[in-house]
């Protein structure tokens, strides 16, 4: 499993959601959570035992059940799912860029996103 801080990545999103107050546990969301990290990370969660369509940049795409999918700029940069994930590896677009958008958001809002 990959693994950030001890935790897994999806645990680290589902903690993000949860602090941007989405329903909770995020299964009583209805369909696909999803948000701007900041200008350029983008984040769609699915909660639910079924897969269920985000409409980002104008298309539909399909997330999987308990998956979550990111995108840096507008392109697909990765899938994260609990037994871990897949992300593009520039120095820009990796795991370690999105934790730090993700921990920046949460600090400028003194946690609460």
């Amino acid at each position: 499993m990959n693994k950030t801080d001890d935790k897994p990545l999806i645990l680290t999103i589902c903690e993000y959601a949860k602090a941007k107050g989405a329903a909770w546990p995020l299964n009583k969301h209805e369909g696909i959570w999803s948000t701007y990290i900041n200008d350029k990370w983008f984040v769609a969660l699915n909660p639910h035992n079924e897969p269920h369509t985000v409409k980002y940049e104008g298309i539909e795409h399909v997330v999987e059940p308990f998956n979550a999918v990111v995108w840096y700029n507008g392109w697909p940069a990765g899938v994260v799912d609990p037994a871990g994930h897949t992300m593009v590896a520039t120095s820009e677009t990796n795991e370690q860029a999105l934790l730090a958008a993700i921990r920046a958001q949460h600090s400028a809002t003194g946690g609460a996103g």
